[in-house]
C-alpha cells in the first residue's frame, strides 16, 4: 500500500468538512492534517511493516505537500492526490 493513499484517505475523511468552513478553516484543516499524519504513519509501521525512519522520511515529504496545498485557496483534492503521489514516487526513488 502506498503511504500517500493512506494519508490522503485519512486526511480527506477528516478534512472535507473543515475545508468547506468559512470560519476556522485553517485551524480545522491543520488539525485534520495532523491527525491524518499520525494515523497514516501508525498504519505504515504497524500494518505494513515500514521502519520508523523510512516512515518519517516519506510522511514528512507527504506532509509538505499537504501544508502547501492548505496554504493555497480552494480545495482541489485531486490536485493534492497527484502531488502526494508524485512526492512519494520521488522519495522512494531517492531512498
Amino acid at each position: 500500500m502506498d503511504a500517500w493513499r493512506i494519508y490522503m484517505e485519512e486526511f480527506r475523511r477528516r478534512g472535507e468538512r473543515a475545508a468547506a468552513q468559512q470560519i476556522g478553516r485553517d485551524e480545522l484543516l491543520s488539525e485534520a492534517a495532523h491527525e491524518a499524519y499520525q494515523a497514516a504513519a501508525n498504519r505504515m509501521t504497524t500494518d505494513h511493516g515500514w521502519e520508523d525512519e523510512h516512515t518519517l522520511v516519506v510522511m514528512r515529504g507527504l506532509n509538505g505537500a499537504v501544508q502547501e496545498w492548505m496554504s493555497r485557496p480552494g480545495t482541489d483534492w485531486d490536485e493534492l492526490s497527484a502531488e502526494m503521489e508524485r512526492r512519494e514516487t520521488e522519495l522512494k526513488n531517492g531512498l
